[in-house]
């Protein structure tokens, strides 16, 4: 039982560094579907949620634009 706690403890660590639940599944080997239910209900991970969701847009936005560019390239 205290292995559990120490795992719990690990990850809640990583999520308010702002890790995603893939990220910290992959480091500790905790189900993504465990991380989820040990956090479904802190206000903290939900913020980190959205700013991770944030990241992610931008991310793919830079990505799409890189994309259209290498094509516009290609195609001419």
């Amino acid at each position: 039982m205290v292995q559990k706690f120490d795992v719990f403890k690990k990850a809640a660590a990583l999520r308010k560094s702002g890790k995603t639940y893939s990220e910290i599944s992959k480091e500790l080997s905790v189900a993504k579907s465990t991380l989820s239910y040990w956090f479904q209900k802190t206000h903290w991970s939900k913020k980190i949620y959205e700013q991770n969701r944030k990241d992610a847009q931008e991310k793919s936005k830079e990505k799409i634009k890189l994309m259209a560019h290498a094509n516009k390239i290609r195609w001419q």
